[in-house]
């Protein structure tokens, strides 16, 4: 059995931890926080750009109090072990953390591809250089 908690971006959402579904975070805006946060994962987000991102038509004090309640949410839906870390003004995934996540994995291919492209247009300048 696996530890891993892999988490699907692509396509619908889907979460999986220990190899058995997640199915706590059904709503969409659950859903958009948590693409949000994974998708911003290498910093932490203001809390204020997170609320008018997803509720921008709510009054500040509103969006507020509904960001609040989702990363309550949020929280008592994920998983295993912590996976926010949740401060007066900002938010952050916690990459360090175990998992899994599809959109990482096709950034880093595409990384791969671009450098292996690369190299080989370098070896290919090279050789006809080289005639």
């Amino acid at each position: 059995m696996s530890d891993t908690f892999r988490i699907s971006l692509f396509g619908e959402l889907s979460l999986s931890f220990q190899d058995a579904p997640v199915l706590g975070v059904k709503s969409e805006r659950l859903q958009a926080l948590l693409a949000f946060l994974l998708l911003h994962r290498d910093a932490p987000q203001p809390r204020q750009s997170i609320a008018v991102a997803l509720w921008p038509d709510a009054t500040d004090t509103k969006a507020k109090a509904n960001l609040r309640r989702r990363l309550h949410d949020l929280k008592q839906n994920l998983p295993g072990e912590h996976w926010l870390h949740i401060e007066q003004k900002t938010v952050q995934w916690q990459s360090h953390k175990e998992f899994v996540l599809d959109v990482a994995e096709f950034q880093t291919s595409l990384t791969q591809a671009r450098s292996l492209e690369e190299q080989t247009n370098t070896d290919v300048l090279k050789s006809i250089l080289l005639l």
